[in-house]
């Protein structure tokens, strides 16, 4: 039984325009989610899952297999994890059974380059249905959030409100930052557990695996481009002084 690396993206995704296809640094953003996928020394195989014949010929001459995905898989309400069921059963009419799925965004051009390894070697040696990372929220955390009426009055946005005045005295909150998802495929079929969250719904067993804010960039804004160019400036640099 082998393990996945699944890149999705759809040719109708929210936030920046085109953004599996925009340029950063003369490569597209999609490319880099197979450059990271490639380093893991877990992944049997990489496919792309997409409805974009112009992202599949990019993926395809760039040497990554391409999975077609139909229409109705690849609209704004469809569940990733139907595009997710769909790539594991074709594969199995191809031959390869998958044990182990590993979700990878096509919109995420900056990872760490073993995180993937991370997050598989947590699934196998906790047993959990899921793992995922996640990041500290930093200064945006729950406890400071407010509601704001349309007369600009603030009221808690639950509870009483916060109590804690310096982010030093914040109990840790995390989310997830959409660097890597990792999910048993026998969970995924299972008909007790229809929907694939971020919560404990169904008394899966979920883990989490905690990254430094900024190790994960997902492009959906077009400030989210300028830090990812930014990064990845950064990390070559730092490459070419230690060459």
């Amino acid at each position: 039984m082998g393990i996945l690396g699944f890149i999705p993206a759809r040719g109708g995704s929210k936030g920046v325009k085109n953004k599996h296809l925009l340029p950063l640094l003369n490569k597209e953003v999609i490319l880099y989610t197979i450059d990271t996928a490639r380093l893991s020394k877990q992944i049997d195989k990489i496919v792309v899952s997409t409805d974009s014949d112009v992202i599949a010929k990019l993926c395809s001459d760039y040497g990554c297999e391409v999975i077609h995905r139909p229409a109705e898989l690849a609209l704004d309400v469809s569940p990733i994890e139907d595009a997710w069921r769909h790539a594991v059963e074709y594969l199995r009419t191809q031959g390869f059974k998958t044990e182990i799925l590993v979700n990878l965004y096509g919109n995420v051009p900056v990872r760490s380059n073993d995180i993937i390894d991370r997050v598989v070697d947590k699934i196998k040696e906790t047993k959990a249905d899921i793992v995922r990372t996640y990041t500290e929220v930093g200064k945006y955390h729950p406890a400071w959030m407010l509601s704001l009426n349309a007369q600009g009055d603030i009221s808690p946005f639950y509870g009483v409100g916060n109590q804690a005045f310096r982010r030093q005295d914040l109990a840790p909150a995390y989310i997830h930052d959409g660097a890597v998802d990792a999910t048993r495929v026998e969970t995924l079929f299972n008909p007790s557990i229809p929907f694939r969250g971020a919560f404990n719904q169904y008394n899966e067993v979920i883990k989490g695996v905690i990254q430094k804010q900024g190790e994960t960039v997902e492009i959906d804004t077009e400030l989210d481009v300028a830090i990812a160019e930014a990064i990845l400036k950064r990390r070559s640099q730092v490459k070419n002084v230690g060459n």
